[in-house]
């Protein structure tokens, strides 16, 4: 309801929606995925808040990237990609080695891409591996 109340533009349902979804310690919750088992709705208030805040708290990103739900992962990348500096650059690297998933693990490459592009850095990639060339 605060997402879609957001959606329309309610400046006190988007700072509410910002309250609590920044106040979830545990993505992956049972409570955030019953009846949302890919994680459709949490990801979607995920990306109302970066419509409010493109910036997120780190420690709240890296909860997002550890979910099990590619939907909501994925939105951990959009919110590294927001921030853009080689720091986050090396975390979609490690990230993409650590990630068993086809699809987050491809969505990850190509974030891993563009991000050096922007920054006007290489990466090379040996087997499974990203590495940032000096």
């Amino acid at each position: 309801m605060l997402t879609v109340a957001s959606e329309i533009g309610s400046d006190g349902a988007a700072a509410k929606l910002e309250q609590e979804v920044l106040a979830i310690t545990d993505i992956d919750a049972q409570e955030w995925s019953d009846d949302d088992e890919l994680g459709h709705t949490l990801s979607s208030a995920i990306r109302q808040v970066q419509k409010r805040r493109p910036i997120l708290p780190m420690p709240f990103i890296e909860q997002i990237l550890m979910s099990s739900r590619y939907n909501i992962a994925s939105g951990g990348i959009d919110a590294l990609q927001a921030i853009g500096d080689e720091d986050a650059l090396r975390r979609l690297i490690e990230l993409h080695s650590t990630r068993e998933d086809w699809h987050l693990r491809d969505t990850i490459a190509n974030a891993i891409e563009l991000m050096a592009a922007r920054q006007q850095v290489t990466v090379s990639k040996e087997g499974r591996q990203y590495q940032l060339n000096a």
